[in-house]
Order: C-alpha cells, then sequence, then structure tokens
C-alpha cells in the first residue's frame, strides 16, 4: 500500500512509510494541485485545466509510449470524483465533464453540464458527487435531471446562509462523514456548515471549531473505526468529534427553535412550560428562554433559566457495565417554565461546557391552554 499526494507548490509524491518519492511528469511546471486514481491510473490536475494521468499500474511512469496522456478541459479544474459505474468526474470551476473508458485506448471525455461547476476544495463522494457550486450544495447526479438551475441543489433552505459565506469568505475544505451520513463544507472565517442526509430530509446545521479547517480527511484506524482529521494555520493536525473540549477550551452550542403556532395561528394561547427530552449521559448544563409574537418588542422577553439534564440511565440485565449512569433515568427531562401569553413560541437553549459530553435533544412539549382569537 501506497499513500499519493500533491500540494500546488512541489511535485506529487509517493509514500510507502519509510520512502518519500517525487513523482516527475514532465510539466514545465511540474506542481499538481488536485490529484485522484481511476481504473488503475494516477491522476493528476495542473493550472490551466490540464489533467493528466500515468501509465496503468504505474504511478511513477508518465510516458506516453508506455500509457500516460494529457486531457485539455478550458477551465480551470477543482477537483476528481468517481461516479458510481466506473466514471470519473472531472469538475471545473464552471463545468463538469464526465470521463468513460478504461485506459489511453479508449478514454472519452463528454460535457456534462455547460455552466455548473464545483468551488475548489469542496468536493466529496456520497453516494453521488457532492460540492458546493455558486447555486449552492450541488448532487452531480441532479445537474443530470434539472440542468444548471438552482433545482439541481439540495441547499434550498439555507441559500441565504450559504450565499452571505460564499460572498464574504471561501471555501478551505471538506469532509464525509460516513458513520453519521453528513457532509461538510468549511469556510476561511473559520465556519462550517453540516448537512446530514436522512432517508426524507436533508438536516443542516452550523459549526465553528476556533480554528480554520485548511485541509481535511476521513480514514479508519486499525480497528476500524472512522477518524477526522483536520489541519489549520498553526501546523497542528486535529481530530474532530473527539474529547469534550476544543483543546481545553469549552464547546459552545446553540439552538433556536423556530417560532410555532400549535396549528392555530391566530388563537392566543397561554404558555405554561416546555419540557425537554435530552439524551444527557453524564449530565450536562443548559441555559434555556423563550419568545412570545415573533419576538414583539411590546411582549415581555422570557427570563433565561438555568436547567441541570442527567440521564444515561441502562436497563438491569441488559446494559453494559460502565457504559451507562447508575441511578439516572433513560431519557432524561427538563422543565422550562414560561407563563406568557401569545399566538406562538420559540424558544433558545443554549450550552457551555469543557467537560459534558455530547447530548442530544429529542423533542420538546409544550404545556399550554387555548384562548380567545388574536384581534
Amino acid at each position: 500500500r501506497r499513500m499519493y499526494g500533491c500540494d500546488g507548490v512541489n511535485k506529487a509524491f509517493e509514500f510507502d512509510g519509510t520512502v518519500y518519492c517525487p513523482i516527475t511528469t514532465g510539466m514545465s511546471d511540474d506542481r499538481p494541485i488536485h490529484i485522484g486514481e481511476h481504473k488503475k491510473h494516477l491522476f493528476l490536475a495542473f493550472r490551466k485545466g490540464s489533467v493528466q494521468h500515468s501509465a496503468p499500474g504505474k504511478p511513477l511512469v508518465w510516458s506516453a509510449v508506455i500509457g500516460a496522456s494529457e486531457i485539455a478541459t478550458g477551465d480551470e479544474i477543482t477537483g476528481f470524483a468517481l461516479v458510481p459505474g466506473g466514471v470519473l468526474a472531472v469538475l471545473n470551476r464552471n463545468q463538469t465533464y464526465l470521463l468513460y473508458g478504461s485506459s489511453v485506448a479508449d478514454w472519452g471525455l463528454k460535457l456534462h453540464a455547460d455552466e455548473s461547476g464545483a468551488i475548489e476544495w469542496s468536493t466529496q463522494s456520497i453516494g453521488a458527487p457532492r460540492y458546493l457550486d455558486d447555486r449552492g450544495m450541488t448532487s452531480l447526479d441532479a445537474v443530470q435531471n434539472f440542468g444548471d438551475f438552482a433545482a439541481s441543489t439540495f441547499s434550498q433552505k439555507i441559500q441565504a446562509l450559504l450565499d452571505a459565506r460564499m460572498r464574504n469568505s471561501s471555501v478551505t475544505a471538506s469532509i464525509r462523514v460516513r458513520t453519521k451520513d453528513q457532509y461538510r463544507v468549511f469556510f476561511a472565517d473559520g465556519t462550517g456548515v453540516i448537512a446530514k442526509f436522512r432517508p426524507k430530509a436533508i438536516e443542516f446545521t452550523r459549526i465553528n471549531y476556533g480554528i480554520v479547517v485548511r485541509c481535511a480527511c476521513s480514514v479508519e484506524d486499525t480497528t476500524g473505526r472512522e477518524v477526522l482529521l483536520f489541519g489549520s494555520d498553526d501546523g497542528y493536525v486535529y481530530e474532530m468529534d473527539s474529547g469534550t473540549s476544543f483543546d481545553g477550551a469549552e464547546v459552545v452550542g446553540y439552538l433556536r427553535l423556530p417560532f410555532g403556532h400549535l396549528k392555530s395561528p391566530q388563537q392566543n394561547k397561554h404558555f405554561f412550560k416546555a419540557v425537554l427530552d435530552i439524551d444527557a449521559p453524564g449530565g450536562t448544563d443548559l441555559d434555556f428562554t423563550h419568545e412570545l409574537n415573533y419576538g414583539n418588542p411590546d411582549t415581555p422577553l422570557g427570563s433565561t433559566q438555568s436547567l441541570n439534564v442527567l440521564s444515561g440511565g441502562g436497563q438491569w440485565g441488559s446494559a453494559v457495565w460502565s457504559e451507562f449512569v447508575w441511578g439516572a433515568q433513560v431519557v432524561g427531562t427538563a422543565e422550562g417554565y414560561i407563563d406568557g401569553d401569545g399566538v406562538n413560541l420559540g424558544m433558545l437553549i443554549r450550552s457551555a461546557s469543557i467537560y459534558d459530553r455530547p447530548h442530544t435533544i429529542n423533542g420538546v412539549n409544550l404545556h399550554y391552554s387555548m384562548r380567545g382569537r388574536a384581534r
């Protein structure tokens, strides 16, 4: 097994764990910026739209006599991605090509989308290639069905957020998280957006590690556990989704629930309390507050309350010892008191901790009574 890489500054390389071997392609400016593998060929992308590949099965040999070749696309190449069916997607900034065939004898480069391409460093393969385009988060198979239109994107619900990020910052890295069915893309301002794929919906949230994610990868350790790694400007390599803090700094999280009218948008209600169902193994502390009537300034604001939650209990005879909390509920609950009147209710929940394990809010139950019609 070998590792292959490139950085846009030096020649591409091969590394077997002991020997580091530069790869010479013969280019006058031999500094490839993207790398991929397809049909036992090593593919490299250079600036100004040049794609080159090695001889089949010989990643160190770049002679046309033995099977190496160069393919031009006419646009800046932003990444490679494998498509189901043995096809290589060559993603450009404003165009998308598909490379058919198995060698230089029968390569066929076909234009897939004339005005839809990928932003550099945003491409990941999740079933089909997923990437960030000017219109939003895009799936390559959707482009085939809808063309160069916004209908090919799956991020319409957060398009305003993505437009603001792309207008004010550049994409620095992306990663797929297989165990969580997630696609994550990061920006130069230190923020990131996560898309989680579910059978009937796609969910989104924002993330900020406090440092810029410059490069990222998903690998498996010797036990098969997925490990998520990223590098930043300080030269360190970090592990995502590990531990309970940001290298000793607290992790802060916010959840703002939308204003809900409980299927009666013009009916006044008196709200008594909200009961949160929370998985919080080891316990956690939350801050809870609420707003009424879309945050109308004439409506009194809710006070901020501190909630303590403990869950993670187990069933005797079935729970694994040392993996449950003795004397705790299986699912924890916390009550936030409201005591206010309005046609709708919105809630804000905040957490901040160095030592608490991750928690999950599974649902919110509201206690309320109906009042007269709003006038």
